[in-house]
């Protein structure tokens, strides 16, 4: 059987050790009666995380002439433990003054989630 909690320690300790550890507050829209989004997000939790990008996929357009653009995936990979399991799909959170809404949770065998962002 997989040691889920071993493997997640050594995965936070390998990123606090080489520095690239960000924490980020992660919020959520509350909404009223009428499925309308209030005027204030709440605070889900605040969690350490791991941002990096992928360019990894092509957009084909055409038109007039053919167009290929590449285009960049952003993640934010964070541990699946007791934190981890409070973020959903349209939370979002700010890092460096860009603010990232979480698309896919990217859940990997119960250890991790490597969650695809998108810039808001």
């Amino acid at each position: 059987m997989i040691d889920v909690k071993s493997i997640q320690e050594n995965i936070i300790g390998s990123i606090t050790e080489v520095g690239v550890a960000e924490e980020v507050t992660i919020q959520r829209n509350q909404f009223n009666k009428f499925n309308e989004p209030m005027d204030d997000p709440i605070d889900i939790c605040k969690i350490n995380g791991f941002y990096h990008g992928k360019n990894s996929y092509f957009n084909i357009n055409i038109g007039e002439g053919g167009v290929i653009a590449t285009g960049r995936k952003e993640y934010f990979l964070i541990l699946l433990d007791e934190e981890g399991q409070k973020v959903h799909e349209g939370d979002f959170f700010e890092r460096k003054g860009v603010k990232y809404k979480i698309t896919d949770l990217g859940e990997n065998m119960g250890i991790l989630n490597d969650m695809l962002l998108e810039r808001m």
